[in-house]
């Protein structure tokens, strides 16, 4: 669903951010659960509080992509960005126009 935006264009819809951070945290909470790790320990190889690593696996503290690439590494797992939405952008047109603009003044 799009929203109006300024000068009346469409905006895309955002997800909120809660939803996103849940997946990431949900994943790092379980993942260390699998392996048999403890958020004391997982701290201890990050160089964080145990209380930090709880307020992570819960969603509760707003995180550097950073600190999400050292904490999913330590857990023996990796980043991996997927467009949501792509539309793509048809560039023959553009390049073609300059092309002819350069040509005409030759």
């Amino acid at each position: 669903m799009q929203t109006k935006g300024l000068a009346g264009r469409p905006r895309k819809t955002k997800i909120p951010i809660d939803i996103r951070i849940l997946s990431v945290s949900r994943w790092v909470r379980e993942k260390r659960e699998i392996i048999g790790m403890t958020q004391q320990q997982l701290a201890q190889e990050l160089g964080l509080s145990q209380a930090l690593v709880s307020r992570i696996e819960r969603g509760g503290e707003n995180i550097s992509l950073r600190e999400v690439v050292r904490i999913l590494a330590s857990l023996g797992g990796e980043l991996s960005v997927v467009p949501m939405q792509y539309e793509p952008i048809d560039l023959s047109g553009a390049s073609g126009r300059a092309t002819e603009k350069r040509g005409e003044g030759s």
